[in-house]
């Protein structure tokens, strides 16, 4: 049988599982309620609070809500805008090239002077800056509504495919 010691050198007996004595107890329960019966509105002002909270959370949702709505508005009007330009620079492009054709073969009968030509020659060239700053201005704007919208994320179909409501593709 080995023997422990405590700090202050004296031996330790161990025990062994034996019972204590019958008069302490082994256990004990108790039971209590607490009542209040005034509280000074406290209840009330929580209740209140939490019922404000609450209308602040749905306030919030619904101006994200707006915002989002907002956002993805002005990137489709900014898209239809953009579609409209380029539809425009189309037109200029091609109004210049029949108007640099027209006045280069006026110059070769001798109809117009080089001045012409070349007038007509230098809107060619702002019709087609203008086509490039169109197309360009388009595609950055298809791309912003495909941000906008989220489809850029989601494997769905673009959203600068237009409806054919309007008669316009």
């Amino acid at each position: 049988m080995t023997q422990a010691f405590n700090s202050l050198g004296t031996t330790i007996a161990p025990d062994y599982g034996q019972l204590g004595p019958a008069s302490e107890p082994t256990w004990s329960a108790e039971l209590g309620i607490h009542w209040r019966i005034f509280d000074g509105g406290v209840r009330k002002n929580e209740l209140l609070i939490a019922e404000s909270k609450r209308r602040e959370a749905e306030d919030e949702l619904t101006a994200r809500d707006d915002e989002t709505t907002r956002e993805v508005w002005t990137a489709y009007i900014a898209f239809r805008t953009a579609l409209r330009k380029h539809e425009a620079a189309v037109a200029l492009l091609e109004s210049g090239n029949a108007s640099y054709s027209a006045s280069l073969d006026a110059y070769k009968y001798g109809v117009k002077n080089l001045v012409d030509v070349v007038t007509a020659e230098n809107q060619l060239a702002r019709a087609r800056l203008s086509n490039v700053s169109a197309r360009s201005e388009l595609f950055l704007e298809a791309v912003n509504l495909e941000f906008a919208t989220g489809n850029l994320l989601r494997n769905q179909p673009p959203a600068t495919s237009l409806q054919a409501q309007d008669g316009h593709q």
